[in-house]
C-alpha cells in the first residue's frame, strides 16, 4: 500500500522463488475501506506460504505464513487485521480490512519449492 491522503494504494508483486501471481499489481483504495489481492501459482511451492511486507527504507518484513493445505495463518504482532482464505487449489486472497495510514507498503507472496 503506498499512502497518498487520503488514498492507499497496495502494491503487491510475486516472489521470485517460485512462479507466484497476483491477480493485480496496484490497488488504490480510501482509509477505511478493504483491500483484496490473491497469490496463485501456490502448488509449485512446498509446505508453507509467506506473505512479507515492505516500507520505504525498509527490508521486507514477513508478516504472516499459513501451511499450503490452508490451515490458520501464524501472524507477526500488529498484523492481526490480515486475514488470508484458500480460494482454489492453488490461489490464496489476503485481505486488509480497515484500511490504516500503517498498511501503506509493498507486499509479495513466497515460498519454497522443491
Amino acid at each position: 500500500l503506498r499512502f497518498s491522503s487520503p488514498l492507499l494504494s497496495l502494491i503487491s508483486a510475486a516472489g521470485q522463488a517460485a512462479d507466484l501471481h497476483h491477480d493485480k499489481a496496484t490497488v488504490t483504495k480510501p482509509k477505511g475501506n478493504t483491500a483484496i489481492f490473491s497469490c496463485s501459482g501456490t502448488s509449485t511451492c512446498e509446505t508453507y506460504l509467506h506473505l512479507y511486507q515492505k516500507k520505504d527504507g525498509e527490508p521486507y518484513k514477513r508478516i504472516l505464513y499459513l501451511t499450503l493445505s490452508g490451515g490458520k495463518p501464524v501472524k507477526e504482532a500488529g498484523y492481526e487485521d490480515f486475514e488470508v482464505e484458500k480460494k482454489q487449489p492453488d490461489t490464496f486472497r489476503w485481505k486488509i480490512s480497515k484500511l490504516e495510514e500503517k498498511h501503506s507498503a509493498t507486499y509479495i507472496c513466497a515460498c519454497w519449492v522443491s
